[in-house]
């Protein structure tokens, strides 16, 4: 299958994804206001602490070895960190329930989160914890078919549950906690169905073994990232309130929407990536021709964003959260940096340096935890976007100095610098002279325009390389 043909593929549920989550925007807010969205966003904090413990740093195990080791070691693999991170997901889940009176009580913040909404975002979390492993070998394995059709399914199933229990069921808040379990729900079966053939009832002491060693650390460096994310919404909810947490975490789904571009990406080209990282003096090339081509592709989604989000956000939202469109901006900048120095990251974990990688982003994360507590207070909502560009621009120097050591590694990510640049300049002009619609479509034209003839030689790649496709 060409390279092309896989990207599709995963790129497929991507657009369903978005075309879903925009169709139920005016659906949902219709309904929901900002402090709705708020209490999700303070709950889905919890769950993620659920999914970094039952996750136990298995990534790290599964791309360091699953390329390399026969199918008897592959099941031993499988087996031991699917069991081990459903027991650990459903031990927390347990734990948080039976305490919650108790927190409620110490934390009186926590007072407006209800706790079937937060019973549903744990089952959820729950029957998410095998598709994190599925998910890592479906890649691998390069089954970008398997992966398209069940993550539509998950999308599709998920959107006409909260739907139907927003205005048939009358469930208000509690829809948007009840659709992804239904869609976890899918993904659940899906990858107990793919990973079937690996799979026994058994923990593997020799796996268990390499797991504790990578897992400890793992949890450690995700647990942090966690707690930045946790600190973020907690801090936020105190000092600017629900109403605010929830344009904050509004502005956030458009970068999860940008996002879906890269990951496409990185589906398609991580197994390429460590497999150049395995090659001495490797040059990267398929790497950097894919990557290049994402941060183009999310520089005109900043673009976009920069001159017409607030008329975008205000349509889709009924004009409950149009400020979110610079928060959102700001966020596709934050996208390019994230993802840049793909072959260093490759590298790493191709190199089973795994743990040093979880360290980086331990020292990085707590960073971020402690620029929260410093900006936030004082600069609100543009605080906690400041904390967050502080953690991952540590993140990317730690991983650049580390990987230089092991090899040097060429520099690829030019057109992300390019991309922050334009994004910025084109949102300054925007803010600055206070342009109205007629005079931001005009500046979206000019800019899209002068960046497609900067960007022509990545844009005619690409092209060239579809029509050959299409022929």
């Amino acid at each position: 299958m060409t390279l092309i043909r896989k990207f599709s593929l995963f790129f497929l549920p991507s657009v369903v994804q978005v075309a879903l989550y925009i169709a139920l925007l005016p659906i949902m807010t219709f309904v929901l206001g900002p402090a709705d969205y708020g209490v999700v966003a303070l709950v889905s904090a919890f769950s993620a602490f659920g999914t970094a413990i039952g996750s136990f740093g298995a990534s790290y195990l599964i791309a360091a070895h699953y390329q390399i080791i026969d199918i008897s070691e592959k099941k031993k693999m499988i087996s031991t960190i699917t069991i081990v991170g459903l027991i650990l997901a459903m031990a927390f889940s347990a734990g948080l329930l039976i305490l919650w009176p108790a927190i409620k009580a110490l934390f009186p913040i926590f007072a407006n989160i209800p706790f079937i909404g937060l019973a549903l975002s744990l089952l959820a979390m729950v029957l998410g914890i095998p598709w994190v492993f599925a998910y890592d070998v479906v890649v691998l394995d390069g089954k970008s078919k398997f992966y398209a059709i069940l993550l539509v399914m998950q999308c599709i199933i998920s959107s006409l549950m909260m739907v139907l229990c927003l205005y048939v069921f009358k469930f208000g808040l509690l829809a948007l906690f009840i659709g992804p379990v239904f869609g976890n729900l899918i993904t659940f079966s899906g990858a107990i169905w793919y990973l079937h053939p690996y799979l026994e009832l058994s923990i593997h002491k020799e796996w268990l073994g390499k797991l504790w060693k990578l897992g400890f650390i793992g949890v450690i460096s995700y647990f942090t990232e966690i707690m930045q994310s946790f600190a973020e919404k907690s801090i936020l909810s105190v000092y600017v309130g629900f109403k605010e947490l929830g344009i904050y975490a509004h502005s956030q789904s458009y970068k999860s929407l940008a996002m879906i571009v890269m990951k496409a990406s990185a589906r398609t080209v991580w197994p390429i990536t460590l497999s150049e990282s395995r090659e001495i003096d490797g040059k990267f090339v398929q790497t950097k021709k894919i990557w290049d081509t994402v941060y183009v592709a999310i520089t005109f989604i900043g673009i976009a964003l920069a001159s017409l989000g607030q008329y975008i956000i205000a349509i889709l939202t009924h004009g409950k959260f149009t400020e979110a469109y610079v928060y959102a901006t700001l966020w596709m900048l934050l996208l390019l940096l994230q993802h840049t120095g793909k072959p260093h990251a490759g590298l790493l974990y191709a190199t089973n340096q795994g743990v040093i990688n979880a360290w980086i982003m331990i020292c990085a994360a707590i960073f971020g935890i402690l620029s929260l507590f410093i900006f936030v207070p004082v600069f609100g909502l543009f605080g906690a976007v400041s904390a967050v560009f502080i953690q991952m621009i540590g993140y990317r120097i730690g991983i650049h100095v580390r990987a230089n050591k092991l090899r040097e590694i060429p520099f690829q990510d030019w057109w992300a610098i390019i991309g922050i640049i334009v994004i910025i300049l084109t949102l300054v002009v925007s803010k600055y002279f206070v342009f109205n619609l007629t005079q931001n479509i005009v500046l979206f034209a000019v800019v899209n325009t002068m960046f497609i003839i900067i960007a022509r030689p990545v844009i005619l790649r690409l092209a060239s390389r579809l029509l050959y496709v299409l022929k």
